[in-house]
C-alpha cells in the first residue's frame, strides 16, 4: 500500500513524528487542551523537548505528575490512532473528538486508583479531570503523593 508523505491530520505538511504530534495545527490544537487541562500556562514543544520536560519537571509519583505523563501517553496514542483511521478507514475526527478521547482515556486509568492520597491539591486535579473521590486511600498505603 502507499501512503502519501502529506500529513494526514491537517493536510499541510509532509509527515514525521515532529510534525503529526507538535507541528500539525490538528495536534497543537489538542495539546493546548491537554496543556491548560493539566495546569500548564507555556507553550508545547517539540517530540524530544517534551519528553525532556516531562523527566526534568514531572518526574516525581504525585497526582499531578502521573496525570500529566499518562496524558502525554494518551496523547501520543490517540493521535497515532487517528491518522492510522484516516489513512487506512478513511474516517476522521476533528479536535474536540480526539481531545475527548484522550480525555476519557486518563479518566479511565487514574478512576481505577484507590490509593491517592486527600489533599486539597489533589481534589482540585480531581475535579479538572472530572475524578470521583473514590480514589483518595482509605488507609496509609498511598502511591501517589
Amino acid at each position: 500500500m502507499e501512503v502519501s508523505p502529506q500529513c494526514s491530520l491537517c493536510q499541510n505538511g509532509v509527515e514525521s513524528h515532529t510534525h503529526l504530534f507538535f507541528e500539525c495545527c490538528f495536534s497543537s490544537a489538542i495539546w493546548r487542551q491537554i496543556l491548560a487541562r493539566n495546569g500548564l500556562d507555556r507553550p508545547f514543544l517539540l517530540f524530544s523537548q517534551e519528553l525532556e520536560w516531562a523527566v526534568q519537571n514531572r518526574g516525581d509519583k504525585s497526582l499531578r505528575d502521573t496525570i500529566y505523563k499518562l496524558s502525554l501517553a494518551a496523547s501520543i496514542y490517540v493521535l497515532w490512532r487517528e491518522r492510522n483511521l484516516r489513512i487506512f478507514q478513511n474516517k476522521s475526527r476533528d479536535v474536540n473528538g480526539v481531545t475527548s478521547e484522550i480525555f476519557n482515556s486518563v479518566r479511565a486509568k487514574a478512576s481505577s486508583w484507590s490509593t491517592i492520597k486527600f489533599s486539597a491539591h489533589n481534589r482540585q486535579i480531581c475535579d479538572t479531570w472530572l475524578l470521583d473521590s473514590s480514589i483518595f486511600a482509605l488507609s496509609n498505603s498511598v502511591h501517589f503523593a
